[in-house]
């Protein structure tokens, strides 16, 4: 499912930028980083960027409208545009955050040559106004720079002032030089208009835009049939939505162009109608920028070189500030370039920061909402204080790790690719593994999940992670092989995770039988379920599922559901996650989210094809009896119906075979009558090379921390 969240930054102009509506300073945008829950690594930015004064979405119930739309990314896009068609700017923010992730997340939106560095966009010089010496100064840099078109502002100051201005521009400087466009933002008075634009036509001016307020028709009207100088519409545009009001402003004012600015027009959708109904009224066009950041220039500029419009663009407004976005956009010698080998530098966008990794993260923690200074506070003092119990304060460190400004969490194996070691994960691989435990569980729709494994390991750890990022309030108990025991009456967690031990503990009692059955989604890990303990649960209600994974694959990346009438035989791959094997037979694990190289490991498996398995066993827990390879936990399937209790077939040195099979099993010593019984099924279903020597009983097998038998230490 999709995800959003946002990021305000405030932009500083180099100098201050004076118009017909005030002086700007600065201007605020809001960065949108739109990404599937199951990749969030790859995110699409959108850049939502009202003009103050301009925007008809300009109000003060605008975050709360980026609230309204980062809550529900995952509407269908044309839903979602229908929805914010009022508000302009936000809804080009989330068109480009859309068209950003579905390419890839690398801002290239629109792939063309331009984006190749192979063409460039003909763009013109904008200048503020200003004093005379100043004007003369900015036009000559223009010119410098290789500009042949300019743009500037009027309305700001003294008509004449201005007036002198162009004249002294054009005593330097012909038409043949240098072309002007004027913008008046709507600053003469509909009385004063034409003789305005008449005075003006002396300089040789290529178009003005908006010389009268928006919304005045008639007059707008009459100005374009009169005019010597050609009018573009730009304001006028800006609050007309749907397709017919379009139709009929165009036929009636029918301007010489029309300004297309996405931020204040609907974004490309919204553009494009504009620029088809012009076309069809034979009405000229171009697009320029709302004094947008890198991240919406880039998108526009990319945008309008798929259009095949050659005519000098207004998209040269990235380096009016000082802290814009650093990016591949280079204005040079008149036109707009994109370098393919430069980077992108989006820390002030906020888009590195997603979902659970959020300035504010948050944990429902046995019923009480902690975020941002409290959690850090609460986090502190469990991992400090001597009196809680270890495993509240091994939470506690958790957390304290989780907060930090680190990128990544130490995690210790459990020595399934080699031998155990520390090893660090990224806490938004960590994130993305809870996600997609999501979207083959829909986990978050428990509103209660269940913390009964060391948050030491990344069992532990996952559970806290998918509580922090579906919302969900995290019940605690003491990790031990009674997760029941510790419980408080009256809690019935719907989501929980355990280890095989526990499972069985908690059927061996009535009461803890029945809160168990009330779990809706269990995840089960840590080892091998018995064939005994698969045939207990296969009548259960809830939704019960063996877990495939490790250590360095942050916990599972394959589930099989073992109860009811979706039970499977194969392990199904989470989404993102495909699955192949080496030469040993051992499985190699394919998922891009995780790590960019595949991940070897130990496990023996039989392949249905890329995404669905069979777990045979460890390779490492083969035995090779003179030569004869036995997968013992094969051999232990079909053992399964005649052993009640926990067993192992493990490998026992011997002089004539280098090693050969035993069997141990954890329980008192069986009387004969029984025995004679296992040995008959032995004899009749075990190969003789696989049948083991001897049998041993162990009243309890000794497991590790994490609640794993240790095997290999049985001989």
């Amino acid at each position: 499912m999709l995800k959003a969240n946002f990021h305000k930054h405030i932009l500083q102009f180099k100098r201050p930028a004076g118009t017909s509506r005030g002086v700007m300073l600065e201007k605020p945008v809001w960065y949108l980083a739109v990404w599937d829950d199951t990749r969030p690594e790859i995110r699409g930015i959108g850049e939502c960027s009202p003009l103050s004064g301009l925007s008809c979405d300009d109000s003060h119930g605008y975050e709360a409208m980026l609230h309204w739309a980062t809550s529900r990314i995952h509407l269908p896009p044309e839903i979602l545009y229908g929805e914010l068609q009022r508000w302009p700017s936000i809804r080009f923010g989330v068109e480009m955050a859309l068209r950003d992730l579905s390419m890839g997340g690398n801002r290239i939106l629109f792939p063309s040559a331009f984006t190749a560095g192979e063409e460039v966009i003909s763009i013109n010089g904008l200048v503020w106004m200003g004093d005379m010496d100043f004007m003369i100064r900015e036009v000559e840099n223009r010119l410098s720079q290789g500009f042949r078109v300019i743009k500037m502002k009027v309305g700001a100051i003294d008509f004449q002032k201005e007036c002198d201005i162009l004249s002294g521009i054009r005593d330097r400087f012909d038409g043949d030089r240098i072309e002007i466009r004027l913008d008046a933002n709507g600053a003469f008075p509909v009385d004063k208009a034409a003789d305005k634009l008449d005075y003006l036509s002396q300089f040789s001016i290529h178009s003005i835009e908006q010389p009268i307020r928006a919304g005045q028709h008639e007059d707008m009207a009459e100005l374009c049939r009169k005019s010597p100088i050609p009018i573009a519409l730009d304001e006028e545009l800006i609050g007309i939505h749907d397709y017919r009001s379009k139709e009929e402003l165009l036929r009636h004012i029918h301007p010489h162009y029309i300004i297309l600015k996405p931020s204040l027009v609907g974004g490309f959708t919204g553009s494009l109608e504009w620029i088809n109904l012009a076309g069809s009224m034979d009405i000229g066009w171009w697009v320029t920028s709302a004094l947008e950041s890198n991240i919406g220039l880039n998108a526009i500029a990319q945008w309008t070189a798929t259009l095949g419009n050659h005519m000098p663009q207004g998209l040269g407004t990235g380096s009016l500030y000082t802290n814009n976005i650093p990016s591949p956009l280079k204005v040079e010698g008149g036109t707009l370039h994109f370098i393919p080998s430069h980077d992108w530098d989006l820390k002030n966008t906020g888009s590195e920061t997603i979902a659970s990794l959020d300035a504010e993260p948050s944990l429902v923690l046995n019923g009480r909402r902690l975020s941002g200074k409290e959690l850090k506070e609460v986090a502190d003092k469990m991992s400090s204080l001597g009196s809680v119990p270890t495993w509240e304060q091994d939470l506690g460190r958790f957390l304290v790790q989780w907060l930090s400004d680190s990128e990544t969490i130490t995690v210790q194996t459990s020595g399934s690719t080699g031998s155990p070691k520390p090893i660090q994960i990224s806490k938004r691989a960590m994130v993305a593994s809870a996600f997609a435990t999501d979207k083959a569980l829909q986990a978050s729709h428990c509103p209660d999940a269940l913390l009964c494994l060391s948050p030491n390991y990344i069992a532990g750890m996952m559970m806290v992670v998918r509580a922090m990022s579906y919302g969900q309030n995290l019940v605690t108990v003491k990790p031990d092989g009674h997760p029941f025991r510790n419980l408080a009456e009256g809690v019935e967690p719907g989501f929980a995770a355990m280890v095989p031990a526990q499972v069985f503990n908690s059927l061996q009692d009535d009461h803890f039988r029945e809160r168990f059955m009330k779990i809706r989604k269990l995840i089960i890990g840590g080892g091998e379920i018995a064939h005994a303990l698969e045939e207990l649960l296969k009548d259960y209600p809830g939704e019960i599922y063996a877990t495939y994974g490790m250590t360095e694959t942050i916990t599972h990346i394959a589930l099989r559901r073992i109860n009811g009438s979706a039970s499977e035989e194969y392990f199904s791959t989470l989404t993102g996650v495909a699955v192949d094997l080496d030469e040993r037979g051992c499985l190699i694990i394919k998922a891009s989210h995780i790590s960019k190289d595949p991940i070897v490991t130990n496990d023996l498996a039989e392949l249905a094809d890329e995404q669905h398995f069979r777990w045979l066993g460890r390779y490492d827990h083969v035995i090779n009896r003179g030569g004869q390879k036995i997968i013992p936990e094969q051999m232990e399937k079909i053992l399964a119906p005649f052993i009640s209790q926990r067993f192992y077939l493990v490998g026992q040195p011997d002089d004539k075979f280098g090693r050969v099979p035993v069997l141990f099993i954890e329980s008192d010593p069986w009387p004969d009558f029984q025995m004679s019984g296992l040995q008959t099924a032995i004899n009749e279903l075990l190969p003789h090379y696989a049948r083991p020597v001897r049998i041993y009983f162990r009243s309890r097998f000794e497991e590790t921390t994490s609640g794993k038998v240790k095997r290999l230490l049985l001989i």
